[in-house]
């Protein structure tokens, strides 16, 4: 499967391996859009949108590991992407969360300040940690499932 391919379709499955080229490839991509937006939009909001312009890609990336490890995209798509997307969203309406400016810097960063930012930390990382051995570290179904042929097999 090609690059391309691999963050733009929902369909067929990936392995182990293939997920992490594409994670590697995401992070790369985030960190040029960060600094390129950045150069342009505030942080927190160049942040944001690099999110949004990743999230699709990451949505594809996860739903093929997913059909590979032979679980329907609908829930775990939701499970694996929600908290994340929730504390985002929280993070830059400022709920829960309050801008704090680090001693002898310039730049701001959202901080949890009440109970809504320390839940969905909390949610985010435990969600976080399940979603890395899921679809990081365990093996994908062996042989054809409900997604498609193996990829190890082709």
């Amino acid at each position: 499967m090609d690059f391309a391919t691999l963050l733009t379709s929902f369909e067929g499955r990936t392995p182990r391996k293939g997920f992490w080229i594409g994670v590697i490839g995401i992070i790369i991509a985030a960190f040029i859009l960060i600094f390129v937006l950045g150069a342009i939009l505030p942080p927190s909001i160049a942040s944001i949108v690099g999110m949004l312009i990743l999230l699709y890609p990451a949505c594809a990336l996860y739903a093929k590991r997913l059909h590979d490890r032979n679980k329907a995209t609908t829930p775990w798509l939701w499970i694996f992407m929600g908290p994340g997307i929730l504390y985002s969203i929280a993070s830059a309406l400022g709920i829960g969360f309050t801008e704090i400016t680090m001693p002898g810097q310039t730049e701001t960063a959202m901080m949890p300040s009440g109970p809504i930012g320390y839940i969905l930390m909390l949610a985010t990382t435990v969600v976080g940690l399940w979603a890395l051995v899921e679809l990081g570290f365990l093996k994908g179904t062996e042989g054809t499932n409900d997604f498609g042929p193996d990829p190890l097999q082709n």
